[in-house]
């Protein structure tokens, strides 16, 4: 499993985004800090799932993915939804850059460090 974290370095607001995806987010700060965000597609013919943790200083970790093609479609597909959310996001951010460590997992960053 690949997991990647990015900073949009804008607030997002948290609420706002599982209102307006109720389908696919879930907001519950009682017993969570983060706004979690179920993603699936298909990525080279092969469906996957991921779930990405947006946090409202604008971190997002996204997990689940098994492919770098699977990652590219779930960053692709999570960015504008956090982008309706996020105070003075641009929702048309770079390539996610991804670098692999020596365990074979993907670290990436877009936007700053985390």
């Amino acid at each position: 499993s690949i997991m990647v974290r990015f900073d949009l370095r804008h607030p997002v607001r948290l609420e706002e985004l599982a209102q307006r995806r109720p389908e696919a987010a879930s907001y519950e700060p009682e017993s969570f800090c983060g706004c979690t965000v179920k993603l699936r597609g298909i990525a080279e013919g092969v469906e996957w799932a991921a779930a990405a943790n947006v946090y409202v200083s604008g971190k997002v970790n996204i997990t689940g993915v098994r492919s770098m093609e699977a990652l590219q479609a779930a960053y692709d597909a999570v960015l504008p939804v956090i982008a309706e959310c996020a105070r003075g996001a641009n929702p048309s951010a770079p390539p996610l850059p991804a670098t692999h460590t020596a365990d074979g997992n993907a670290e990436a960053n877009a936007g700053g460090s985390s």
